[in-house]
């Protein structure tokens, strides 16, 4: 069994699918249970964790967004296409998420062995390959130069990013979140991050 085999094969898991409720809680509170939920799994106090979740209309900023000269322009660009943003407290820069996009949290337990960073991104980067296991195309992790929120497991499709992958550590728990671009534009999507 390979090292990410290893984290996917938990001996039991809880799951989550809050992908249905977007619009009935805002998005900070998604980052908040990802937190709570690492500080639970990483405690003991709970087994590993998988969490679907989707929210609409939203621009998730990183930290290193918010120190952006122009921050309360483009806040207010935001605001004027209808969509609030918050910021998270994982790596990367600002993504967007709409009804199109499929979030997914794995959170892990760190126990006697820490994990690699890699190990986290490697974990969730074989997760979907095996849900897309039936879909004839070739997938790849990679950094897509000129994406919005790159990064080197950015998942693409012909060049294509479709996905990336962060990651937060609390408390000896491991939260690996991914967003995926299930259906609508990534161009729109650029475009909106682009323009704040």
């Amino acid at each position: 069994m390979s090292e990410t085999g290893s984290l996917l094969m938990q001996q039991e898991w809880r799951v989550i699918d809050q992908s249905s409720v977007g619009p009935q809680f805002p998005a900070l509170e998604s980052f908040a249970m990802d937190d709570t939920l690492c500080a639970s799994v990483g405690s003991g106090n709970s087994v590993a964790v998988a969490r679907a979740w989707v929210h609409h209309r939203t621009v998730v900023m990183g930290i290193q967004d918010t120190k952006l000269p122009f921050l309360k322009k483009g806040l207010g660009h935001l605001e004027e296409h209808g969509f609030q943003a918050i910021v998270r407290n994982s790596g990367g820069l600002a993504v967007v998420l709409d009804e199109g996009v499929l979030n997914l949290s794995l959170i892990f337990p760190e126990n006697e062995q820490k994990i690699e960073i890699n190990r986290g991104y490697d974990a969730m980067w074989e997760l979907v390959q095996l849900m897309f296991a039936d879909f004839p195309v070739k997938m790849e992790a990679r950094e897509i130069v000129g994406s919005y929120c790159p990064g080197s497991y950015d998942l693409s499709i012909n060049g294509q990013k479709f996905a990336g992958i962060s990651q937060r550590r609390i408390r000896n728990g491991v939260a690996v979140q991914i967003y995926l671009c299930v259906n609508g534009s990534g161009a729109e999507r650029a475009s909106l991050v682009k323009g704040f």
